[in-house]
């Protein structure tokens, strides 16, 4: 009879393996949340640079 501190072989990997998803999941997030902090931080420079020049063009 198996106790909760003895698994068999066939399922003694899955906890590691579920702890490891979960763990490239998380990295996966981070990386998520840089990627669209950089694209809004793109897109808020264009934006600006667009209305810096268009100021310029209707001053003259």
């Amino acid at each position: 009879m198996e106790t909760e501190n003895n698994t068999c072989k066939a399922h003694s990997g899955f906890k590691t393996d579920i702890i490891n998803m979960k763990a490239d999941i998380s990295k996966l997030w981070e990386k998520w949340d840089t990627m669209q902090k950089t694209i809004i931080a793109i897109f808020v420079t264009l934006s600006l640079n667009l209305v810096g020049i268009i100021f310029l063009l209707l001053r003259n």
